[in-house]
């Protein structure tokens, strides 16, 4: 799978946007079913080949769409997206962010790992003074939609509004598990 880096679009018509979903943070978790736990695995199995690369597509869309993103991470405040897909400071935080989707995918299976691995990494955020106000339509929002926009061209051939969902049920999961960590300290 041979991804490439596209133009991305600014502005409120990009098509790119933070999940509307509010959070109830004390109501149940986001639900899966077992079509989009397979279909996950199915594509992630695909995708995974081109992990690193897919991190990276995804962080520099994100911080070309949404500029005041970029300035959150001090390593990237004074550098221009261009030069970002070189960075090894931001391909490291990629691939991070990328392994934290695997193994939410291979989790699925055992939600009570999946939650505590999200609620850590919430709780890990928290500690690196991210604030849960900043994250309301955040950044860990925004996040799912960039990796599809990321992923989708390149699965033309097989993605359905099917496979759209199950990637945007995944995400919000993964928002409402890190928001509880972030909220529980």
């Amino acid at each position: 799978m041979g991804l490439s880096h596209g133009k991305v679009v600014h502005g409120s018509d990009n098509g790119i946007k933070a999940y509307s979903h509010a959070f109830d943070l004390n109501g149940s978790p986001p639900v899966l079913t077992a079509n989009e736990v397979k279909i996950l695995k199915e594509m992630w199995n695909t995708v995974k080949g081109d992990i690193s690369k897919v991190g990276v597509i995804t962080f520099v869309s994100l911080f070309e769409t949404h500029p005041e993103v970029q300035n959150v991470f001090m390593s990237f405040r004074t550098k221009n997206t261009s030069d970002l897909e070189y960075n090894h400071i931001l391909r490291a935080h990629a691939l991070r962010v990328m392994g934290t989707v695997d193994k939410c995918i291979y989790r699925l299976d055992n939600r009570e790992k999946l939650r505590g691995s999200d609620d850590g990494l919430g709780i890990r955020h928290q500690n690196y003074s991210v604030k849960i106000e900043l994250h309301r339509s955040s950044i860990f929002q925004l996040m799912g939609p960039q990796f599809i926009s990321s992923i989708k061209p390149h699965l033309e051939n097989m993605w359905t509004e099917e496979h759209e969902r199950a990637w945007e049920n995944l995400f919000q999961l993964m928002c409402y598990y890190m928001k509880k960590g972030m909220c529980s300290i």
